[in-house]
């Protein structure tokens, strides 16, 4: 049982090294420091196992609350372990099966509709999207993948090909291991398709730096013959030639939201409500025109 009061709240990251998970950490950090709140932060790199570890960790250090980005939404005992002890939890960006916590998260669902109507108003129909989630078999449309993040993004952009009686190519997703080689080589691989997608989807900076870096060897123009949106907006987004449409969150608002719902669960038995959903928005750039044919 957490007993006593730390002065501290634990953030626990899948990757500490996402430049967005940054930008929510200086949101988190500025409520700590209004509040004279220490804050601790660990990461997992995607790993249940540290993720346990890392949990056991900050419960050893009696942190007063934990903000996590949780690795997988159906492995959930050491989020339930904390649960149990009495630590309040927020929930970042992905809901886990079974704990009802606040959790702060953006529309991807109705980004994933918006990105999915612009393309096909502009004639693709072979969409491809590589996320590094891993996920055994090939996804199908209405798949529970292990993040509700992925989950609500593909369910979303790919009905929209489904309607109408219409077939999403569901065939082009893809979920290679998170390291550089396994990347390339997904995107390669969509590439050398026999009916090669038309535009592809990066559900995160690190899978755009790795895509362009694949399209750019094989001479391919963006977005002359492959279109390209990412999911999130670094600073060099912007500055590449041509700079990339991109799909935005108030990233620092929601570090700032998990924070303040953080610290306002402590010593308080009330159950806080769900949490408004904050918005995701398609920022249109020059990565993106009409299919080729």
């Amino acid at each position: 049982m957490n007993t006593g009061r730390s002065e501290s709240i634990g953030v626990i990251s899948r990757n500490a090294s996402n430049p967005g998970f940054a930008v929510a950490l200086d949101g988190i950090m500025a409520v700590g420091a209004g509040a004279g709140i220490s804050v601790i932060v660990a990461g997992t790199e995607y790993d249940i196992d540290l993720e346990r570890a890392a949990i056991e960790h900050l419960l050893s250090r009696r942190v007063d609350a934990l903000v996590v980005s949780p690795s997988h939404r159906a492995v959930t005992e050491p989020l339930h372990s904390a649960y149990d002890a009495g630590v309040p939890i927020v929930l970042w960006e992905r809901r886990v099966d079974g704990l009802d916590v606040p959790v702060v998260q953006s529309d991807m669902s109705g980004a994933g509709r918006v990105v999915g109507r612009h393309l096909r108003s502009l004639g693709h129909r072979r969409v491809g999207y590589i996320s590094t989630f891993p996920h055994a078999v090939p996804y199908r449309l209405g798949d529970e993948v292990g993040s509700t993040e992925i989950s609500d993004r593909l369910q979303s952009i790919y009905s929209v090909f489904a309607q109408g009686g219409g077939r999403p190519s569901t065939d082009l997703v893809r979920f290679p291991a998170r390291t550089s080689a396994a990347i390339q080589q997904a995107v390669v691989e969509l590439l050398d398709e026999d009916d090669p997608p038309t535009a592809l989807i990066a559900s995160d900076a690190q899978i755009g730096l790795e895509t362009l870096t694949v399209l750019r060897s094989r001479g391919v123009s963006i977005p002359d013959e492959l279109s390209l949106i990412m999911f999130e907006d670094p600073p060099w987004a912007s500055l590449v030639s041509p700079p990339l449409t991109v799909v935005v969150q108030p990233t620092y608002d929601m570090g700032r939201m998990a924070a303040e719902v953080a610290l306002a669960s402590i010593g308080t038995e009330t159950r806080l409500q769900r949490l408004p959903v904050f918005p995701a928005d398609l920022v249109l750039r020059d990565s993106v025109g009409p299919a080729r044919h």
